[in-house]
């Protein structure tokens, strides 16, 4: 018989904006962590959230689009 390794669940989203339902989803617990940015207020209220700041990409933006250069060269694609 075989060991099987615990599992987690993660689920990521850009802009998370959480109603009752979503907060009552998250206590459940099925989802061990949900990983979002600070580009909306998250209130975490206790819950597996994990928020990423995105200020130093929107300041690299700004300073790209300030000085007229590639926005897109921010977001390097494999192959391209």
């Amino acid at each position: 018989m075989f060991a099987t390794a615990p599992r987690s669940i993660r689920a990521a989203v850009s802009h998370c904006i959480l109603n009752e339902v979503a907060y009552e989803r998250l206590k459940t617990g099925l989802i061990d962590e949900l990983i979002t940015t600070n580009s909306t207020p998250v209130n975490a209220q206790g819950l597996p959230v994990r928020v990423l700041s995105v200020a130093s990409l929107l300041g690299k933006a700004i300073q790209r689009i300030n000085s007229n250069e590639s926005v897109t060269g921010l977001f390097p694609v494999k192959g391209f």
